[in-house]
């Protein structure tokens, strides 16, 4: 399990809040922070073979959610970000006071970038953000091998093809790093 995960995940939060707002010049939803994650998470693992967060999903019919945070979204405690409810079903995130990056690499905060120059505009509706998150296999997997549940797990195992029956010799740096990924924490737990 990666050091300071905790602080990792409400940092992604609080600067893709922040960044957000900024850029699009519009609140931040929480429907757009659980697609910035899922974005960020498995783009850094396609490069990897490691999730950024490592935040378990759950995939729905408008993409993946983060389940913690849709679990406790009105109770969620971050010391960086406040929670504020918008009408019935919708929260908006604010920065409570500026991210701390030092919890990323460089990479990790390129990739971030990129997913904000993609999709933090004024004219970038939730819709387009949910079908950007339907490109992730991991996703298209799970959502595709529901049955009629209206929500299903995701897993990273999911985003590398023929995983489980490819040799040793002909995985990839990605998929073998994942595969270690995974063994330690494993026992970590």
């Amino acid at each position: 399990m990666l050091a300071y995960r905790k602080e990792r995940i409400e940092n992604a939060i609080c600067y893709f809040a922040q960044e957000h707002k900024k850029r699009a010049r519009k609140p931040t939803y929480q429907a757009y922070i659980y697609k910035y994650l899922a974005l960020f998470d498995f783009r850094v693992l396609d490069e990897t073979g490691k999730p950024a967060l490592d935040i378990e999903y759950d995939a729905y019919e408008r993409g993946p959610v983060p389940r913690h945070l849709y679990d406790a979204i009105t109770s969620h405690k971050n010391k960086y970000c406040k929670f504020k409810p918008q009408g019935e079903d919708s929260i908006i995130i604010e920065p409570a006071r500026r991210p701390n990056l030092d919890f990323f690499s460089e990479f990790e905060i390129e990739i971030m970038n990129q997913i904000l120059a993609e999709f933090a505009h004024p004219w970038i509706t939730t819709d387009e953000l949910n079908e950007a998150s339907h490109e992730i296999k991991a996703w298209q997997k799970a959502w595709n091998n529901r049955g009629e549940r209206r929500k299903v797990p995701m897993s990273y195992d999911d985003n590398f093809q023929g995983l489980d029956i490819n040799s040793e010799s002909k995985l990839t740096r990605e998929e073998d790093t994942y595969l270690v990924f995974k063994a330690l924490k494993k026992i970590a737990e």
